[in-house]
């Protein structure tokens, strides 16, 4: 640990933060800040705890109070850089899971645009050195609900077509299709390697890293919000639902651990959460493991981690699967750009209300299933949109309980529906509604193009 920190206390001092849109200049509370951030590695690697925490809280406060679209690359570089380091001050004090977290919100926040490779690589070495989470031995890996009944079936190819195939038949017309078996060289679903998604292989690999959540029933409701966990606690408190042991006297934390706690609840990201669109937090934070014997009946909130580029963030879950070669066919590019790769991870029950996106998806199940329904663009009037504001791609209906009386004409609406369970993709063309559903623990990648 101690050779990637040396590296970029010699690396941070010459990091430019200047680009074209700053117009030749930066800002003067942001050049301010960059010196409170320097100072903090000056004298010969004795840290000022004091001004690496001011430094981070301050370029926080300025992202939270900028919207999405006006922060430059420089801001996005400053945030990397004061978060850098806070956590090298936190990993000489020992406060490693601290560490750990600030490297992952920049991550999420900046994108870390100078020093992505150095980050990923002191993330490695702090999760080693906190150890892997425990695990939940004799966990129910499939708690599924209720299962959809399909009625009007997409059309299924029970083995891949050719490329040729598809783009005659389902790309060029924008047809949707169900194509089965899809996925069986993907790692993540190789059965017979140590590198197959299960409930605990998640578990572990994301147990200690930070995830943002949607918490509520639908992003449409007023109560809908998001937050930024552990994965553990994800896992735990909202996919398995599972309850906490009380705690004993004799469990209480540590000196180290309290101090550590104490940081973390004076934290530096005390105002609303950053750009991502995450609201602000409260913090349930306990080392203590929970009970895999008592599961809740009924969580009183439902937690989805839906459409965040998780493969960015942790690359090494990005080995265990492959982009569809379908995804190439419109375009000469190798590559798919990374922000159009998301990820999908809930208990059974997380819905995605009827929608429709700007782009063609293929849509990959790799773990548990997925109730799908399909409506095409000249559905549309019938399917009442919003007519204002971001949510102009999403209609108004409630497709499991409609109300007829205020959309009379959502009835009429032909759709075709089908259920994906591992190793199906389908194929949603652009400007086709959907509405998804999870019938049982799913973990779900989305590829636009």
């Amino acid at each position: 640990m101690n050779s990637i920190i040396n590296q970029l206390k010699r690396n941070l001092p010459s990091t430019t933060l200047l680009d074209a849109s700053d117009d030749g200049k930066l800002p003067a509370i942001q050049s301010s800040i960059l010196q409170l951030c320097l100072s903090s590695l000056s004298n010969n690697g004795n840290f000022n705890s004091t001004a690496a925490k001011a430094s981070l809280q301050k370029t926080n406060d300025i992202v939270t109070s900028t919207t999405f679209t006006e922060i430059t690359l420089s801001l996005r570089k400053l945030h990397e850089v004061a978060s850098i380091c806070y956590a090298i001050d936190c990993v000489s004090r020992d406060l490693f899971e601290l560490a750990l977290q600030v490297l992952d919100r920049t991550l999420m926040t900046s994108g870390a645009p100078c020093y992505k490779s150095e980050i990923h690589q002191l993330i490695k070495e702090l999760e080693f050195k906190l150890g892997p989470v425990s695990p939940l031995l004799g966990c129910c890996e499939n708690i599924a609900t209720n299962s959809e009944t399909t009625s009007n079936g997409i059309h299924i190819y029970e083995t891949p077509p050719s490329l040729h195939e598809f783009q005659r038949n389902n790309l060029d017309k924008s047809i949707p299709c169900l194509i089965r078996g899809a996925l069986e060289h993907w790692p993540a679903l190789d059965s017979m390697s140590d590198k197959k998604w299960t409930v605990d292989k998640i578990r572990e690999v994301i147990g200690r890293r930070l995830v943002p959540v949607e918490i509520g029933a639908k992003y449409t409701d007023d109560e809908w919000g998001q937050k930024v966990i552990s994965g553990k606690e994800f896992m735990d408190c909202y996919v398995l639902q599972i309850q906490q042991q009380p705690l004993d006297e004799e469990e209480e934390d540590t000196d180290s651990n309290d101090e550590e706690q104490n940081e973390l609840e004076s934290h530096v990201y005390t105002s609303k959460e950053s750009n991502l669109n995450f609201r602000k937090r409260s913090r349930s934070h306990s080392p203590h493991d929970l009970n895999p014997a008592k599961r809740l009946p009924s969580h009183p909130k439902i937690g989805y981690l839906a459409q965040h580029d998780l493969f960015s963030q942790i690359p090494a879950l990005y080995n265990d699967i492959a982009v569809p070669e379908y995804c190439y066919l419109p375009y000469s590019a190798q590559t798919l750009e990374s922000e159009k790769i998301s990820t999908w991870l809930g208990p059974g029950g997380t819905v995605s209300p009827l929608h429709t996106d700007p782009h063609m998806n293929i849509f990959t199940q790799v773990m548990g299933k997925k109730y799908i329904r399909l409506y095409s663009p000249q559905e549309t009037p019938r399917l009442y949109p919003h007519e204002d504001g971001m949510l102009q791609n999403t209609s108004q209906v409630d497709v499991e309980d409609p109300d007829l009386k205020r959309f009379p004409q959502f009835g009429a609406a032909v759709y075709q529906d089908c259920v994906v369970g591992p190793g199906d993709m389908l194929f949603i063309p652009k400007g086709w509604w959907h509405f998804v559903k999870s019938e049982s623990i799913s973990f779900s990648v989305s590829f636009w193009f």
